[in-house]
């Protein structure tokens, strides 16, 4: 199973944009052990848009498409 958090570590406003910064990681877990696996360890990721909201989307999309990635390179590496 996938277990993860992320979060906002920074928001600042550049010119006409709003600029955010998500940071967390995923970790895959073994269901029967309990072990973890694999640890994206931490993963940052930049979003900037039109408001803030707008620049927390994109932030949180680009940190998922990220662990998405290392998570999976590191499945079809086994």
């Amino acid at each position: 199973v996938f277990l993860g958090s992320v979060g906002v570590v920074s928001e600042q406003q550049v010119r006409d944009r709003s600029v955010v910064v998500a940071s967390g990681n995923v970790g895959l877990y073994d269901l029967e052990t309990g072990s973890l696996l694999f640890d994206t360890l931490s993963v940052e990721a930049v979003g900037s848009g039109e408001s803030r909201e707008e620049a927390q989307r994109v932030a949180f999309s680009r940190f998922g498409s990220i662990a998405a990635y290392l998570q999976s390179a590191w499945l079809f590496k086994r």
